[in-house]
């Protein structure tokens, strides 16, 4: 994930989830500076979790660390020099899963989709950010027309995107 013109590569791994945090600058030419790890470590290790940026805090979503995930972790930005805050747990979402889609737009992280299991969801969830970064409790009252799992997606211009993915029928 970006934000402040940093980039931000969280957990993951070869099939390992963790907790490391990277971050780094895109130079004018397209190359990076040198990855950052940050001291901040994420407070849960996570594999196949969604990821936003934000109002000056950074979330981690979902996964999954031996079992799928509802849970929501956050951390303030410093946007002079791209450090990465104490990571501490706000309000979770419903319905465990792992590899959603999870962006921002106008004051609100917004999960969509993903895998529990037994299903590929359909559900999109919003939560509103509140000064602190914690989150509101999530809503959800929007509903993709096939449940997707490892998508892309995006808000542009007041509208939501969701793009490709993978759902029970292997597309």
């Amino acid at each position: 994930v970006v934000a402040n013109g940093v980039i931000y590569v969280l957990g993951g791994g070869s099939g390992v989830a963790n907790k490391t945090v990277y971050y780094a600058a895109p130079n004018p030419d397209g190359t990076v500076t040198a990855w950052t790890t940050s001291v901040n470590q994420m407070g849960t290790a996570r594999l196949n979790f969604g990821a936003a940026t934000g109002n000056g805090y950074i979330y981690a979503l979902g996964g999954n660390n031996g079992g799928y995930s509802d849970t929501v972790e956050y951390a303030s930005l410093n946007p002079t020099t791209g450090a990465v805050g104490a990571w501490s747990p706000t309000t979770p979402f419903d319905v465990a899963r792992e590899r959603p889609v999870t962006f921002f737009d106008n004051g609100y992280v917004y999960l969509s989709g993903g895998y529990n299991g037994s299903i590929y969801i359909s559900d999109i969830q919003f939560a509103a950010v509140r000064s602190d970064g914690t989150l509101e409790p999530w809503g959800s009252n929007y509903y993709s027309p096939t449940g997707r799992s490892a998508h892309a997606g995006l808000a542009y211009n007041g509208f939501m995107y969701i793009l490709g993915g993978r759902n029970s029928g292997g597309q």
